[in-house]
């Protein structure tokens, strides 16, 4: 994967030494943007290198089992899962092509029930949306999509990374 080279030659060295054990999942070809990517497919590496989660199990118990973000079943999902479980401070992260420098428009979609969950997604690092809401949306399963219109992206493999920042009152 793709990762940003801020600084001197030491963080050069951590960067590629963590991007070697970082792969996009799942056939190890980055996702190509524009497009989607599907949550529940963040990259290969494990916690603390792909994603970072707050419990060690996948407490939804589908799909990626052996990992532990929370993923369950969810026929809502535009692909049959969805990510779940996510107190503040949880992150995936996913390996992109993007086919052309532009500006375009982040789509995140998003349940919740209650207010207050906050989320932002990362381009190599960089806040990319600054803080975004999850709507109340009265049921784990009924989705909204919500936006971030014009960001500047630069073209080729990118790191894109979803953090939690706060969660909702629940603690999803």
């Amino acid at each position: 994967g793709a990762v940003i080279v801020a600084g001197g030659g030491t963080s050069r060295t951590c960067l590629v030494t963590q991007a070697a054990f970082r792969q996009a999942y799942p056939a190890g070809t980055p996702w190509g943007l524009p497009g989607t990517v599907e949550a529940e497919n963040f990259d290969r590496g494990g916690s603390g290198v792909a994603y970072g989660d707050a419990t060690p199990a996948n407490e939804g118990g589908q799909y990626r089992t052996g990992e532990g973000v929370d993923i369950a079943a969810q026929a809502q999902a535009g692909n049959g899962f969805t990510v779940g479980w996510t107190p503040a401070n949880e992150w995936l992260e996913y390996t992109v092509n993007l086919a052309a420098s532009g500006t375009y428009t982040l789509e995140a979609r998003v349940a919740g029930v209650g207010a207050g969950g906050r989320f932002r997604i990362l381009v190599n690092g960089v806040d990319q949306t600054g803080l975004l809401a999850v709507p109340n949306t009265g049921a784990w399963n009924a989705y909204q999509v919500v936006q971030k219109t014009g960001v500047a992206l630069s073209s080729g493999i990118q790191t894109v990374r979803v953090e939690m920042v706060t969660a909702g009152p629940s603690g999803n």
